[in-house]
Order: structure tokens, then sequence, then C-alpha cells
């Protein structure tokens, strides 16, 4: 049943009703909680609101306006002042006599000649009003080792090597897919003399027109300025690829184009998105929205991608090739091909709040105000997304870690924070762990995993953990142990437990006296064949005895092998402990716990 909200939705005779029936305006907040309540027509309007903007909107950051005559339409008005029309239709009868009933439409992609004219006005207007843009953007910069000189319509494009020279340049960010273009060390002279326009792929070929119509000479693409086949040249320009992304003059990414063949300039027409709403009666519905911008519709192939992140948060502006329309981000702006700034009113991601804090730091290098959570966001964002190789789980975020202006980074973390980044799990269910290399990252770091992490809310929690020496015998430059042997001190209370249960996700460990038995859950950072660790020296850690929490945080770790012929322990999972159970247990004196 309509509320007084939606009630225009299923009204027949629209011109013998008040027309303040069918115009209103309505809180954010309001229509959530009535949709909440249970109003069906008002969560179809609500829906129809997340669905266009991605589910990003924050329902106290904007208001609507109804206008339920037929056609329906609902427009948004942020707090910030910006405006948008959503004009929801079916293709089937629904009860909702307002909204129309149509043919499917189909979104056609802009024009190769209508996206580079857009970009080179986007970057005209970022390069000569935007005051924080152009703090970051010097007139030259040091060149990458390699970089492809474009060439002009008069010759063909070739491999040159910078040997310390200066000059501006774009870079592109791309998915390789089964194959791409690349140097190797067999036709390195041949890219050095020539590359014909016709040998690129259809991205690497329609990013170098792009690049020449912006007036611009050089290209930094990854498979073609770094040798493939030469470990030794991938070690060192992987080590500088934060400062081709920093210093580029603008990214372009490639992020429709599941691999170099596809192009960078969608040419498929997308058919209509819908979501399904549910009526009063139970009967289901597939509800379309179309709007004046069509941002949320773009499909990524390359936000799933590890290495990716650092080409997002570092570029000082980058422009998005999206299957259905370009978007366009710098320091100031946020906008569209449409000409609708977008996702203004929502929360930020992780990677856009990243760039904020960038922002906030002047070319002088001063340091940035990144938190502990600044940086755990960044983790839980990044550790979601996938590397080819599992030996990345590390270099792909360190040129991130690199721009922080923070001190002491070891195994991706922080030591004025290992405290509260010890308390760190895996999000359960999403499939075992693979194995890496032994003593590729300590047990104790988010590193050692690889499987999405998320950490703990440490606020208005007392620790009980105090962080003694940090020892490494690190081998630096070596992606298969670059943390052997390196360990972590714990001044702190801890107990011995015992395995109650277990399963491939689960340990229930029980600890105290035998007549009060007290049990804790634990999280397994890995799975493991079940009962081989039934005679295993296991301790639970604690992180904290803070009053007014039901639950208290920790680790468990199991004692080293003896063949390993090294005293210390081995992190195992992430711990839940009743604080209840814990005022009611004898505590030992702090005493010390080497980690691995």
């Amino acid at each position: 049943m309509p509320c007084n909200i939606c009630c225009g939705l299923v009204i027949v005779n629209h011109w013998r009703e008040s027309s303040s029936k069918f115009c209103k305006e309505v809180a954010g907040r309001d229509l959530q909680t009535s949709s909440e309540l249970g109003c069906t027509g008002c969560r179809l309007i609500y829906d129809a609101v997340k669905f266009c903007s991605g589910y990003t909107l924050e329902p106290s950051l904007f208001d609507i306006v109804l206008f339920l005559v037929h056609p329906c339409r609902i427009e948004i008005r942020s707090k910030n002042g910006l405006h948008r029309m959503l004009h929801p239709y079916t293709i089937h009868p629904t009860p909702y006599t307002a909204i129309q009933r149509r043919q499917l439409l189909e979104l056609k992609p802009p024009s190769q000649e209508f996206a580079i004219d857009r970009v080179r006005r986007w970057l005209h207007t970022c390069l000569t009003k935007h005051e924080q843009c152009k703090t970051r953007t010097r007139d030259k910069t040091l060149l990458p080792t390699r970089v492809l000189d474009v060439g002009n319509s008069h010759s063909s494009p070739r491999l040159h090597v910078s040997s310390g020279a200066s000059g501006l340049y774009a870079a592109l960010s791309h998915r390789w897919g089964s194959s791409t273009f690349t140097t190797t060390t067999e036709n390195f002279n041949d890219h050095s003399l020539s590359i014909p326009m016709e040998h690129f792929p259809a991205t690497f070929r329609e990013a170098v027109e792009l690049v020449r119509a912006l007036g611009l000479q050089y290209l930094w693409i990854d498979s073609i300025c770094i040798v493939q086949d030469d470990s030794r040249d991938w070690e060192r320009e992987a080590s500088r690829m934060a400062d081709v992304y920093s210093n580029a003059q603008i990214n372009l990414v490639a992020d429709w184009a599941t691999d170099s063949r596809r192009g960078l300039f969608s040419k498929t027409p997308i058919s209509g998105q819908s979501f399904t709403h549910r009526d009063d009666v139970g009967q289901e519905h597939d509800i379309f929205v179309t709007d004046q911008c069509f941002e949320s519709k773009n499909r990524s192939v390359l936000d799933d991608r590890g290495w990716v992140l650092q080409e997002t948060v570092l570029p000082t502006r980058y422009v998005r090739f999206g299957n259905a329309e370009l978007v366009w981000k710098c320091l100031e702006r946020h906008s569209c091909q449409c000409g609708y700034p977008v996702n203004q009113a929502g929360k930020l991601n992780p990677e856009d709040h990243f760039r904020q804090i960038l922002r906030r730091t002047s070319p002088g290098g001063e340091h940035l105000s990144v938190t502990a959570g600044d940086w755990h966001d960044i983790v839980e964002s990044y550790t979601k997304r996938q590397v080819t190789f599992k030996t990345d789980r590390l270099p792909a975020i360190e040129g991130i870690a690199n721009r922080t202006g923070l001190s002491y980074y070891i195994a991706g973390m922080w030591r004025n924070w290992l405290i509260e980044s010890l308390l760190w799990y895996v999000i359960p269910f999403n499939g075992p762990s693979e194995d890496l290399p032994p003593n590729y990252a300590p047990s104790w770091s988010w590193a050692s995993v690889t499987l999405p992490v998320k950490f703990a809310e440490c606020k208005h929690r007392v620790p009980i953990w105090e962080i003694g020496a940090i020892r490494s015998a690190a081998l630096w430059g070596d992606r298969q142990r670059p943390y052997m042997h390196t360990s972590i001190e714990l001044r702190t209370s801890s107990f011995p437990a015992q395995i109650e249960s277990e399963d491939e996700v689960f340990l229930i460990l029980g600890y105290g006296d035998k007549r009060k038995r007290k049990e804790c859950k634990v999280i397994l950072d890995r799975s493991r064949d079940q009962g081989t660790w039934q005679e295993a020296d296991i301790l639970i850690i604690p992180s904290d005895t803070s009053a007014g929490q039901e639950w208290t945080h920790g680790i468990a770790v199991m004692g080293l092998p003896r063949e390993q012929q090294v005293t210390g322990y081995t992190r195992i999972g992430f711990a839940w402990l009743r604080n209840r159970d814990l005022r009611d247990h004898k505590w030992g004196k702090k005493h010390s716990v080497v980690i691995f």
C-alpha cells in the first residue's frame, strides 16, 4: 500500500487529483526510513536512486523531488548543490501506473573523435585553472627509463631510452589479458628504431593517437617500456612504477578492455541495466533507470587488479575510458562526459580518500595526514584485488606506501601502528589462501596470506600489548624472500589453549581451569589438514581488556617445530574472547612472545 510519499505512483486518473500529490520534496533519510518500514513504493524509488548512483549515495546527504505524473521522474538534489534527473521505466506492465512502459533503450558509447576532444578540453582546464593540480604539475619532469616516442602522422612511434632527460609524457593502465604486445631482449633493437602503427594492438594504437592529439611526445606502457624477459630490468623498473604514474601528465585508463586488442574507445552499445523490485503481492518486476549520467553503467576490468590501485591513486589526473562514459578525475574535479560531476554526494571510497590526503600535501614534501585507519582502508581495498604473480602482493602496494611520508615500513605495516595493525583477519569463505614462498612475509603480517583481509575496530579499547624488538634478516630485492627470519617481540600476557573443535575455517580453543573451561573462536589465517595441531603448543594473546565491550580481540599463535631450531611462534589466526570470561581468568605476568 503506497504511503503519503509515494501515493502518486499508483493513481490512475491523474488529472482528477490535486497536483500537490505529484510533486513532492522528500529527505533522503525519510525515504530510506519509509522503505525500511515496508512501503514498497518508497523502496522502489529509493532503490532506483541507489541503483543509478552505484549504491554510493548516503541518505543524509541528499533530498529528492518526485514528479509522479506519467512518466514518473525522480530528481536527486545533493547537499552540495548538484542535481540529477532519473527516469525509471519498465518493459512489462506493473502496478505503478506513473512509471512509463517502453522498449528497452540502448546506450551508445562516445565516438573516438568526441572522446579525444573531451579529454583535450578537460586537460586544458585542469592545467590552466585548477590551482591544486597546477602545484603538482611541472613544465617538465624526469622521464622514465624508457618511453614510447609517439611520432606523428609522418613518422612511426619508437622506443626511446631517455638517458636521464626531462619531458612530458602520458601513461597507460591496461589489462594484459591472454596476450599483449611486449618488448623483449630479442626485439629491443627493432623497437628502438621503429614500431609501425599497424603492429600495435588496438588499445595501444588508439592511445598513441590520443597522446598525439593532446600534444604530448611520449607515452609509457609497461609491456613496451619494460623488457619483459629480463628479470633484473623488471625488478628495477617495477620499483619505479610509483614515480612513473605520479609524474605522468595524465594517466589513460583502458577501463573496459579485457585485453590490449579491444581498444581504448568502446564501440559496443550497452543494453539497459535493471534492478528487481517486489511489489505488495510479492510479484517481481524489472525496473530500468536512465538519467543524464551513465557513469554508473561503466563496468571496469581493472578495479580488481592489485597493481592498478597505485595507477589511480598516485597520478595528479587520469581519465577512465569506460564502456558507457568517459570519467575524469584530478585533484579538483570528478566528472564524466555528460558534464555532471559524479558520486559527489556519496561516501568517498578508500582510493579517493587517499587522493584527498595527497591533495593536502604540498610539493615540498611535508608529512601527509595519514592515520592508521586510512592505511587499513587502503590495505582492505587492495587485498580484494588480484595479482598475477602472488609474490607481487607486497611490491604492488609499495609505491603507495612510499608516498605516505611515514617511516619504518615493514611487511605492509608501519611501526607506529603495529599494535592496531596486528589485529587483521581473513574474510572467511573466500577459498583457501594460496601458498607463498617460505619467509615471503612474517606470519603476523597480512601479506603472509593471499585472501582479502579486514582490520578489527580498535576505538575505545585499551591495548595491553607492548611492542619490543623487531628483528629481520631481510634479503632486500629478493621477491621470493623479502622478509626472511623477520620477527616481532610482544610484551604481553598470554595463556595456553587446546583445540576443542575445528574445521577448515575456524578453531574453537579451550583455556582456563578444567572445571570452568572457557572457549574462544579463531578465524584461521590459512587452511590446513585437520588433526595436525592436536599436540601443538598454542597460545592465546588477548589484545585488550576494555570495559564495556562484550568481546576482546586477540591472536592465536603456535610454537615453531623443533626442527627449525628457532625458539618462537607463528601466528595461526585471529581470536575472539568474551570479556566476562577474561574477567574470571587468572592472568599471568607479562612476558615476551617472539612471533615469526
